[in-house]
C-alpha cells in the first residue's frame, strides 16, 4: 500500500514537472518518491520470494528517496540564499563605494 501511494505521488509530481518545467523541484521530488516506491517494492518482493538481491536493492533504494530529498532542500537552500548573500554585498559594497567617492570628492581628499 505504502509503496502505490509513493507511485502515485511521483507520478503526480513528475506530470506536474511536465506541465511547468521551470520548476525543478517537482522532478526531483517526484523522482525521489518513485525510488522509494522502487525500494519499498523491491522489499516486499525480497521477503515474499525469499530472494537476497531484492532484499538487497530495497536496501539501498529506499534510503536513496530520503536522501534525494534532502539533497534537493541542502541545494536549493544553498543556491538561493548564496545568491542573494552575493548580491546583498555587491548592493551594499557598491553603495558603500559610491559614498566614499562622493564623501572625498566634496571634502577634496585625492586617493
Amino acid at each position: 500500500m505504502q509503496s502505490f501511494a509513493l507511485t502515485c505521488a511521483g507520478a503526480g509530481l513528475l506530470v506536474a514537472w511536465l506541465q511547468n518545467r521551470i520548476v525543478s523541484a517537482l522532478a526531483l521530488w517526484g523522482f525521489a518518491n518513485v525510488i522509494g516506491a522502487a525500494g519499498i517494492l523491491s522489499l516486499m518482493l525480497g521477503f515474499t520470494l525469499h530472494q537476497q538481491p531484492w532484499l538487497a536493492i530495497g536496501g539501498i533504494l529506499l534510503p536513496r528517496a530520503g536522501n534525494v530529498v534532502h539533497k534537493l532542500a541542502y541545494v536549493r537552500d544553498f543556491f538561493c540564499s548564496g545568491r542573494g548573500n552575493r548580491l546583498f554585498v555587491i548592493q551594499k559594497s557598491l553603495t558603500l563605494f559610491t559614498n566614499l567617492s562622493k564623501e572625498s570628492k566634496s571634502t577634496g581628499l585625492q586617493r
